[in-house]
């Protein structure tokens, strides 16, 4: 995806405008419902709440046309001249998605 962004302006500003889109909406969900969203007590269901934070993340990260535009002008200045740029850069990838598991494990 961050190719794509990289070589078309039009699929950077679609991806930009969903985004926002996707931003306002969920900010605008989270303000009229700022009671029924947060059951108290035992009434959370643990397991569909952290489906639904799984897929807001998702979603939210994906949707970001800078994390795309960051792997595509980041990462290639650390693989080698000879290597496979798909590999080293999928690796790469890999490890930055790991680190920044691990951060938000302690944190």
């Amino acid at each position: 995806m961050g190719v794509l962004l990289k070589a078309s302006s039009l699929a950077y500003d679609v991806v930009k405008y969903i985004g926002a889109a996707y931003l306002f909406w969920m900010g605008l969900k989270l303000l009229l419902n700022l009671k029924h969203d947060f059951p108290m007590g035992g009434e959370v269901n643990v397991r569909k709440a952290g489906i639904l934070a799984f897929l807001r993340g998702f979603l939210t990260n994906l949707l970001n046309p800078k994390i795309g535009v960051f792997y595509v002008t980041f990462l290639p200045q650390f693989i080698p001249t000879q290597a496979n740029v798909t590999v080293d850069s999928f690796v790469l990838a890999l490890i930055h998605v790991g680190l920044t598991m691990l951060w938000f494990t302690l944190l």
